[in-house]
């Protein structure tokens, strides 16, 4: 057993008494103690922030940028620093090149609200014969870029901070300091302990206005590059930090740096502000990401199908990959980021474009119809993404005028000016017409309204004609049906091989048959009808044809594949199928008060034909 009056690791000698401590021994030796306590408590306190911190980056579906902004947090509050921010390198020619300026920085304290002035309407002030009239100018609104913007430095403050106040450094120029340099080529750490001693005169003269005392530099490597410098510091006194410490800030940049390596794609600012926030904040927000898994998945699967094996190739592989991610956000985010690659390929632009608005107006249709809140986002999801992957204008393909062209030309008559369409525009108008009957018909059919026609009473579904009947082939009650008939048509299967899977692809494939017979036969009808259209080429007659067939069908089949791969119907499938059931009920009332009306005409036409041939009789008779 340790003897307590000898220091740790002492033995005492074999056959002598132990030696006394003198006060100053004691003293030393309980402040070593002292220490070694402290210090072992420091680390444990160290151990758990920075389990903490791994546990979050693992957890936590987030970019480059909002791990840097974490790692500002966590990493101020481990060495119990006053702030920290992250910089970037960012390359702009319009500045002469590459810059490094503060994009994350820990949090700050809130802002005061700034007072909103009214501004009222601008008056324009016009003299008119001998009258001064004032008129209101309209205030044009801007269309904001979704692009990254030019950074502008922001202006020193105008006086310097007081002790304690933390500077607010975002968007702060970092590359005129040399020691940024030096911390980027040496990738070493770099502490000052006091910046008011720096030998280098740049920091001295940097750290007064913002009255930051010390300064330690972490390099953020990712795959052989400094990807950012954290700078923590303190603003109340002058501060180092011992090895333990540096130590683990230096496991916390590590953590740091794998989970930047496997992170998703870095998103627009917008549309993390847009969509992703409302997303992960507020009330169900597993519900809402769970949506929004499904929605891009039905995406994916949407577009799988409608592609060749060697254009699928690619998005099967991520499609693979996400089926590991344990985490939805992130998978959600992975998603995002590869439909904003697809602004680059005009015919996954096209088929994205399709899919993510019929899918959201089923969501929002759902959502109205039910009273219910849609999901948080989704609009501005689609107004954005509706910006940056447009799909074709299929306008475009039955014009033969060019669409650029101006379609409309004023002319001067007497003392008026008149608005005369050219050829183009009244071109453009038929054209137009026609795409909108198209969508409206597209509509009605995979929601089933074309079983019961406006125009007649009491329709049932075996009175309406072929041409009707064809459309609805394609509603989601007869992809719901198509659905059940094959799985009860599949004989037992090995157990290796996925039912489920095998069922869904089976289904789709069959219904996409289906879907491109009924959208050739409502692109005929429509085009036949067009003035011209016979005139023209064979070759251009089929060409055009065929584009409007595959924009019917991608809309029909965007609308049903949520139902044709799900197990059970989605709930936008069961609200229309309870609107179908309603109006058949209805229709039924009605056909049997009609034929009711109709049997007891024919009766009593029955009896006047009848009555009149008996007075006939009478007649011939006298």
């Amino acid at each position: 057993m340790q003897n307590p009056n000898l220091p740790p690791g002492a033995q005492p000698v074999q056959g002598q008494p132990p030696q006394k401590l003198t006060r100053e021994q004691k003293r030393a030796l309980a402040e070593q103690k002292k220490r070694m306590e402290q210090e072992r408590m420091r680390s444990m306190e160290l151990q758990k922030l920075l389990g903490n911190f791994q546990s979050e980056l693992e957890t936590s579906v987030i970019d480059p940028p909002m791990m840097l902004k974490l790692a500002c947090n966590r990493l101020k509050l481990m060495l119990k620093a006053d702030h920290c921010v992250a910089t970037a390198y960012e390359h702009y020619v319009q500045h002469g090149g590459e810059i490094c300026l503060v994009r994350q920085q820990s949090n700050l304290p809130p802002k005061p609200a700034a007072e909103k002035k009214d501004e009222g309407p601008q008056v324009k002030r016009v003299i008119v014969g001998t009258e001064i009239m004032e008129v209101k100018i309209k205030q044009e609104k801007k269309e904001e870029d979704d692009g990254p913007k030019i950074p502008m430095p922001p202006p020193l403050p105008k006086e310097p901070l007081k002790g304690g106040q933390l500077p607010d450094l975002d968007g702060v120029f970092m590359h005129p300091l040399a020691i940024m340099e030096q911390v980027r080529n040496s990738r070493q750490p770099l502490m000052i302990p006091d910046c008011s001693k720096y030998s280098d005169q740049g920091v001295v003269q940097f750290s007064a206005p913002y009255g930051i005392k010390s300064m330690l530099l972490m390099p953020v490597i990712v795959k052989g590059e400094v990807l950012s410098i954290l700078i923590i510091m303190t603003v109340n006194q002058p501060q180092g930090y011992v090895p333990l410490e540096l130590r683990y800030t230096q496991q916390a940049i590590d953590s740091l740096v794998r989970s930047i390596e496997t992170a998703p794609p870095i998103l627009p600012e917008k549309l993390k502000e847009r969509v992703i926030t409302p997303m992960t904040h507020g009330d169900n927000v597993p519900k809402q990401i769970e949506y929004y898994s499904e929605y891009f998945d039905n995406i994916f699967d949407f577009m799988i199908a409608e592609l060749e094996e060697d254009e699928a190739e690619e998005l099967l592989e991520l499609q693979k990959a996400q089926e590991t991610v344990p985490n939805k956000l992130r998978k959600v985010w992975l998603q995002i980021g590869k439909f904003l690659e697809f602004k680059e390929q005009p015919k996954l632009a096209y088929l994205f474009n399709i899919a993510m608005n019929e899918l959201a107006d089923q969501a929002i249709e759902f959502a109205e119809s039910k009273k219910f809140n849609q999901p948080r986002g989704l609009k501005a999801f689609q107004e954005f993404m509706d910006r940056q992957v447009k799909k074709p204008d299929l306008k475009s393909f039955f014009m033969e005028n060019d669409p650029e062209e101006k379609q409309s030309k004023m002319m001067i008559v007497g003392n008026e000016i008149i608005s005369m369409d050219t050829d183009a525009g009244a071109e453009a108008a038929i054209i137009e017409e026609i795409i909108e009957e198209v969508d409206k018909e597209i509509t009605k059919a995979v929601r089933g309204n074309l079983l019961f026609s406006e125009g007649k009473r009491a329709t049932l579904i075996n009175d309406i004609e072929q041409s009707e009947m064809l459309v609805n082939f394609v509603a989601v009650t007869a992809a719901t049906d198509f659905r059940t008939h094959i799985k009860a048509a599949l004989p037992e299967m090995h157990e290796d091989i996925d039912q489920p899977e095998l069922l869904a692809d089976l289904a789709h494939q069959g219904m996409r048959e289906i879907s491109m017979v009924v959208a050739q036969n409502m692109a005929e009808k429509y085009l036949y009808d067009m003035e011209g259209f016979l005139e023209q080429p064979e070759e251009l007659q089929k060409s055009q044809i065929h584009q409007l067939q595959m924009y019917i069908h991608y809309r029909v089949m965007a609308n049903l594949v949520p139902t044709l791969r799900a197990a059970e119907p989605t709930l936008w499938a069961m609200m229309v199928q309870d609107k179908i059931k309603k109006r058949a009920q209805k229709a039924a009332k009605q056909r049997a008060v009609l034929v009711g009306r109709m049997v007891r005409a024919s009766s009593a036409e029955s009896d006047e034909d009848w009555d009149e041939g008996e007075d006939e009789n009478d007649e011939d008779e006298e």
